[in-house]
């Protein structure tokens, strides 16, 4: 048997502007693709082969899906147009289907089935088409293409319903539905750890974070402490959750940073963009702290960790001669102090040790030595060691405080240059916690190119180390 899956645009395309650059076939429903969903529910059916028909040609979803392979199943693609009608698109693609018994989805909507049950026997069961439909579409059945032309609505024997997808809040309520009443019926990505209990890969959970089944966590998933995830919670791959802020009843969308002490309850959450899931009703939040997109990072971390030994080489070169002239200056004036403190270089605990120079502004070397950052100078040779980052968090001396704020921040990374610097903001305030956590969330380069101008051009008014 073989599969024509037809997603037409006619029904779907309220999703590209509720979720810009978001292909429809891709919207996730409780971390899987809607067109995984229906690739599961074909394969059941015992199909072999699938032709994924679009509107226009989609090489997002081509190279997402590929051969198929992944699924034991043979892909191909092509296209129709807004006008086509069933007959037409069956027309079109009669060589791929070469009068085999032909299951075929065409519209925008969401398969309630059971993975445990036995869908390969419709064609022996009927003696005519079957039909199932929504408002958005149908699930059709027929021992070849003319049958399924002719076919009239009628109630499938197999035990399945469709939900018709025409808002955010058929998503939500979907959603909501599969977590609490239906994850056994599909394959969902992740594991079970507790019944209930969906986890993806690399999930880090802080300190004191409490989950509340059902819920269902992607990959890449940072849980800082004390925050509160569920009931009905379903928080989507390479999210971050803030310390103390609680998500219930709610989907958080791949891609979303939630600041702290924040409460989210009935709602999707999709970058800076809130939706209701009762009303569908949505406002975007401007302040980027409680709500914003990640950006993309590099995966590889030695590629930015060789980028920022290369600025800190850069930066040694320029500033070496004067440290060494206003060094010599300020020792025959007494002027050189300079000690060595223990400090925190990642969130697990490992330490080195940083040797400090006393800024001293009531002389004048002293204030040019601190107004072109030549205190920095032995700090720039532990960024080309590779041991902290050109631009990163505030150096934190090792101490116990210290060490028991660490459990809840995982993004960790000291830098020569830090964001509480860049934003000229008083080390040790609430707004240095809210500005290096946000920061640290929304790491790149390019991001950490920008703090660095920043910081330069902000001048050297901020410690470098938070006592």
């Amino acid at each position: 048997m073989k599969a024509l899956i037809c997603i037409r645009e006619k029904y779907y395309s309220w999703v590209q502007d509720a979720f810009p650059g978001k292909h429809p076939a891709l919207l996730r429903i409780c971390n899987k693709p809607l067109i995984e969903y229906m690739l599961d529910f074909v394969i059941l059916n015992g199909c072999t082969s699938a032709r994924l028909i679009f509107d226009e040609p989609s090489p997002e979803i081509e190279s997402y899906l590929g051969t198929g392979s992944r699924w034991g199943i043979e892909l191909s693609f092509s296209n129709s147009r807004d006008s086509d009608s069933i007959d037409s698109i069956l027309l079109k693609n009669d060589k791929f289907i070469q009068n085999t018994p032909l299951l075929m989805l065409e519209g925008f909507f969401f398969i309630h089935y059971d993975k445990k049950l036995d869908y390969r026997n419709w064609q022996e069961t009927s003696d005519s088409g079957k039909m199932i439909s929504c408002t958005t579409g149908a699930i059709r059945f027929g021992r070849d293409s003319k049958e399924i032309q002719s076919m009239s609505p009628s109630a499938l024997d197999a035990e399945l319903s469709l939900s018709s997808l025409e808002s955010v809040k058929d998503i939500y309520q979907i959603c909501m539905e599969v977590l609490a009443q239906e994850q056994d019926n599909y394959v969902l990505p992740g594991y079970s750890a507790d019944k209930g209990t969906i986890l993806g890969r690399n999930v880090e959970i802080g300190k004191d974070v409490v989950i509340n089944p059902p819920v269902i966590i992607g990959d890449n998933v940072r849980l800082l402490g004390e925050a509160v995830i569920g009931p009905s919670a379903v928080i989507d791959k390479n999210v971050i959750i803030d310390s103390a802020t609680e998500v219930k009843e709610s989907a958080v969308l791949e891609g979303s940073y939630l600041g702290r002490n924040l409460y989210v309850d009935k709602k999707i959450v999709s970058g800076r963009t809130i939706f209701s899931g009762t009303d569908a009703e949505s406002i975007d939040i401007e302040d980027a702290f409680l709500f914003s997109e990640i950006s993309p990072v590099i995966p590889w971390q030695r590629i930015r960790q060789l980028i920022s030994s290369i600025g800190a080489v850069i930066l040694l070169l320029i500033l070496g001669i004067p440290y060494l002239i206003l060094g010599i200056l300020r020792k025959l004036q007494g002027d050189w102090k300079k000690q060595q403190i223990r400090c925190y270089i990642n969130h697990t605990g490992d330490t080195v040790e940083v040797n400090t120079i006393a800024s001293n502004k009531e002389t004048l070397t002293g204030r040019l030595f601190s107004t072109f950052y030549l205190e920095k100078i032995p700090l720039l040779m532990l960024a080309i060691q590779g041991k902290m980052r050109l631009i990163g968090n505030l150096l934190l001396p090792a101490t116990s405080e210290n060490h028991q704020s660490l459990q809840s921040f995982p993004e960790y990374a000291p830098g020569v240059f830090s964001y509480t610097e860049a934003d000229n903001i008083a080390p040790g305030t609430i707004e240095s916690e809210v500005a290096e956590r946000f920061y640290a969330a929304h790491r790149s380069v390019v991001q950490d190119t920008k703090m660095l101008a920043k910081a330069l051009l902000t001048g050297p008014d901020n410690k470098t180390m938070h006592q």
